[in-house]
């Protein structure tokens, strides 16, 4: 008996599955520069958006704490990070992973005695199959804002969530 795969096999799996399950997403996706860039221009809404670079599962390893996998991992020709995260589960899409996976981002983007001011704008993007906060919008865009001014806080992050 063959232990390989057939087209058959492969067309039944294909049935099975859509672009939220994580292994279809990123295996789509994998070293594709230009269906990032179509993507993230969706759901960003510009036009003028060009992904350089594109991993697939890419790992930010903590030695003593929580690690994260990224599921896409990306950088524009601006240097703009972006991190796409596809969720079966809504629930997963919470404001504290986003927090943990822009901070894990930020940690591993300098080097040593590099200079803050070096540190580029980055998205956290999660994809979810529901309205994660239940408002009836499609897409979210979330910034910080200082309090009483209404003046944007400028730190570069901007996490954003869509369905």
């Amino acid at each position: 008996m063959s232990s390989f795969y057939t087209t058959a096999d492969y067309r039944e799996k294909l049935k099975e599955v859509t672009m939220e399950d994580d292994c279809f997403f990123t295996k789509c996706l994998a070293g594709d520069n230009v269906c990032t860039s179509l993507i993230l221009r969706i759901i960003l809404n510009r036009d003028d958006l060009t992904v350089l670079v594109s991993e697939t599962q890419e790992w930010y390893q903590n030695l003593i704490g929580h690690s994260v996998k990224l599921d896409i991992w990306a950088r524009d020709k601006d240097g703009i990070m972006y991190d796409l995260e596809i969720q079966k589960l809504t629930r997963r899409a919470s404001s504290r992973r986003a927090r943990y996976y822009s901070a894990s981002m930020d940690t591993n983007t300098l080097k040593k005695n590099e200079s803050y001011e070096n540190l580029p704008e980055s998205y956290v993007i999660f994809i979810t199959p529901e309205d994660a906060l239940g408002e009836g919008q499609a897409i979210y865009e979330i910034e910080r804002y200082v309090n009483g001014t209404g003046k944007k806080y400028g730190d570069g992050s901007a996490p954003v969530r869509c369905i």
